[in-house]
């Protein structure tokens, strides 16, 4: 009689690709400030660059549009800024902006007659404003990823392409309802509370994610950006801009998830709105200035006057800034607060929201977070 096997082998752990290198982040630096007070956003090296024999130095960095254009938002939407790599305004960076960013500092640089500008910093998302024209470098959803629709019919996750344990991520999150109102953001379909359109199709607002991926999405391990597929000098009037997955965790605790999926085109996210999308990068990067305001300086910053709707630049101090800003307050860095987030700071001691644990950075971990 023949012998049935009906246990399979245990899934091993996932291979990681990781070099040590990635360890390290690169830093965008404000010009006006010393160099210790300066860096006002720190992504990590995840964007492999394609070395010939011989070559050395880095093998990763950061993409260079991905990173101007972070740098562009959190400056007040300072389309026309650019990165140096002096703060002198000397030395702008020469690589394409589909190319990847190698140096370990960069200045961003607002004015390049006056380079050293104290141009003021948007301190959180919800003192941000829409731009009133989208990039041209942030396409259409719809020209860029294919299909609406899977070939089999079946709604699956637009990163892993499984089709159980789907929910409905929201690009403009729920806690970010007033923001949306303030800025109008139902003209582009990208209000939070609008879920389903008038044809009885996904929202231009929503994207389905495996419940996990949701899970990261909401923590702001990754976000979703434009890369061309082929960004070779020689060839690049041939390639096209692919939306993806840009990983932004630390490797040491995101590795798996990088080797995963780190610069995966997204499928089925025609129907999504390119503001949406843009909304979400903004509210993903946002959260990094954190560091930058709660060092205990003065700070040029632009703030938002919820009552009046409308900017208003101004000096304010560190202790100021700290208040308002370091979590709990009614203009907090973090778009929003959890009970598992409150159990887990009295768990770590941290009462009085001074300290940063990994798990306050990444923002609401709950499976019903609200986004």
């Amino acid at each position: 009689m023949a012998t049935n096997n009906l246990i399979r082998d245990e899934y091993p752990i996932p291979p990681v690709t990781i070099p040590e290198e990635s360890s390290t982040w690169i830093k965008f630096h404000h010009p006006a400030y010393t160099a210790r007070t300066s860096v006002f956003l720190r992504l990590p090296r995840v964007d492999l660059v394609s070395q010939r024999d011989g070559e050395s130095g880095p093998k990763r960095g950061v993409h260079h549009h991905t990173a101007l254009l972070a740098c562009q938002l959190i400056a007040n939407n300072s389309f026309g800024g650019r990165l140096f790599i002096d703060r002198d305004g000397r030395d702008e960076v020469q690589v394409s902006l589909d190319d990847i960013l190698l140096a370990d500092n960069y200045y961003f640089i607002v004015d390049t007659s006056n380079p050293k500008l104290r141009y003021p910093i948007v301190p959180s998302f919800r003192d941000w404003t829409f731009p009133d024209k989208v990039p041209a470098s942030w396409p259409e959803p719809s020209t860029t990823n294919g299909s609406m629709l899977s070939a089999d019919g079946r709604d699956r996750c637009a990163l892993t392409n499984h089709c159980m344990g789907l929910k409905n991520a929201h690009l403009v999150p729920k806690a970010e309802e007033p923001w949306a109102d303030r800025e109008d953001m139902e003209i582009y379909g990208a209000h939070p509370t609008i879920h389903i359109t008038g044809t009885g199709t996904r929202g231009k607002n929503v994207l389905p994610l495996r419940a996990d991926i949701h899970r990261c999405f909401d923590s702001r391990e990754f976000a979703i950006v434009p890369k061309r597929e082929i960004y070779d000098p020689a060839v690049r009037e041939h390639s096209r801009p692919r939306y993806v997955v840009h990983c932004l965790g630390h490797p040491r605790d995101s590795d798996e998830f990088w080797s995963l999926y780190h610069n995966v085109p997204l499928q089925y996210i025609g129907h999504l709105s390119k503001e949406a999308l843009l909304t979400r990068f903004a509210w993903t990067v946002f959260l990094g200035v954190r560091f930058f305001l709660l060092k205990g300086q003065t700070r040029s910053i632009v703030r938002c006057l919820t009552d009046k709707e409308e900017q208003r630049a101004e000096e304010m101090e560190g202790a100021a800034l700290r208040d308002l800003y370091r979590g709990g307050g009614s203009r907090e860095a973090s778009a929003t607060s959890s009970p598992w987030r409150e159990r887990k700071r009295r768990r770590v001691g941290e009462g009085d929201g001074d300290s940063d644990t990994e798990e306050e950075w990444r923002g609401t971990q709950d499976g019903e977070s609200g986004y």
